[in-house]
């Protein structure tokens, strides 16, 4: 599972091995650099930070920003990460300003509009209704299936969803 793109990693979600993905490399980010990224937008410094792993043929910097303005948008409201000083030499980074006023937001509605995004460029159907299945749609492109109890679910399956 070597030399694989961030669409390919996305797509797949585990190793062949069970494990986690890493990078063949990680770009270093010098003294200098880091200071000058101290005073971007919370898009901006996102896309600074990610833009090595994630921009590719699938993704190109244009479409990765605008994702990235789609994603931090009026749902995290207008300071999407906040700190509070406790004293000089303690804070709190409050990440509870996403949708779901959970830190996970920042991770998983980027996720989801990048999902979104490839799967309309690769021009995925959704799945379509069937009677043993119920779905819900999480974005435009990703739906969550939920199967229903019937005569063709097997009698373990059907006792795991008590």
């Amino acid at each position: 599972d070597n030399n694989k793109n961030f669409v390919q990693v996305m797509l797949n979600g585990l190793a062949k091995d069970g494990g986690l993905y890493v990078p063949n490399n990680i770009p270093k980010i010098s003294k200098r650099k880091l200071h000058e990224l101290k005073n971007l937008s919370y898009v901006d410094l996102a896309y600074e930070v990610t833009k090595d792993f994630v921009v590719s043929k699938d993704i190109s910097k244009e479409d990765y920003k605008l994702i990235l303005k789609k994603t931090y948008n009026k749902n995290f409201g207008e300071e999407i990460i906040s700190i509070d000083k406790l004293n000089n030499n303690e804070f709190i980074l409050n990440l509870f300003h996403g949708p779901t006023f959970a830190f996970k937001d920042y991770a998983l509605q980027l996720l989801g509009n990048l999902y979104d995004y490839i799967l309309k460029k690769k021009k995925t159907k959704p799945y379509h209704n069937r009677s043993d299945f119920r779905r819900y749609r999480l974005c435009s492109n990703i739906w969550m299936l939920k199967v229903q109890k019937n005569k063709y679910v097997h009698s373990f399956s059907q006792k795991q969803g008590k």
